[in-house]
């Protein structure tokens, strides 16, 4: 079962808090342990008006479980506004690599028509996430414990869905 969205306000300010804190000048900021391997499109080849699924897939190569991502996700540039105020709480082990399912997208729609090049341009950001820790309370309950913001974001990964006629 999904976790329900947290607004996409609490994680970003405990991302710029950490951001701030963690800022120096003349330094590159450090390499993600996380890996955004993949977009993930199905149907490969889709006809105009096709509804596709979307999914992303991650490599937690850090110490903590990962979780609470924040994606941005555009179609040929145009930016999916649905992403803007959700948090996908899905949980990634060390040293796993899942696909995240997000949400589908139509291949056309009122005011994004099939492009003349025959091709969708598809970009996946991975614009934030949290190290988290679980453990039971002293009633057996699941606790879950924030560790901090993932640092090295925003990651991001293309991909290439050609339409077919119908």
């Amino acid at each position: 079962m999904r976790s329900p969205p947290v607004p996409r306000r609490v994680a970003a300010l405990a991302l710029l808090a950490a951001a701030i804190a963690a800022a120096a000048p003349g330094q590159a900021p450090p390499a993600s342990k996380l890996v955004l391997e993949a977009v993930e499109v199905e149907p490969a080849t889709a006809a105009p008006d096709t509804l596709c699924h979307l999914r992303a897939r991650i490599r937690n190569g850090g110490d903590a479980v990962a979780s609470g991502f924040v994606f941005r996700v555009k179609l040929d540039d145009q930016e999916l506004g649905v992403y803007r105020q959700q948090v996908f709480l899905d949980p990634i082990a060390p040293g796993e690599t899942s696909s995240l399912r997000l949400y589908s997208f139509w291949t056309t729609e009122t005011g994004r028509p099939a492009p003349a090049s025959g091709r969708i341009a598809v970009e996946l950001s991975l614009v934030e996430a949290r190290w988290m820790r679980a453990e039971k309370d002293a009633e057996g309950v699941l606790v879950w414990q924030d560790l901090g913001a993932v640092e090295g974001l925003p990651l991001q990964a293309r991909y290439t869905l050609e339409l077919k006629d119908r």
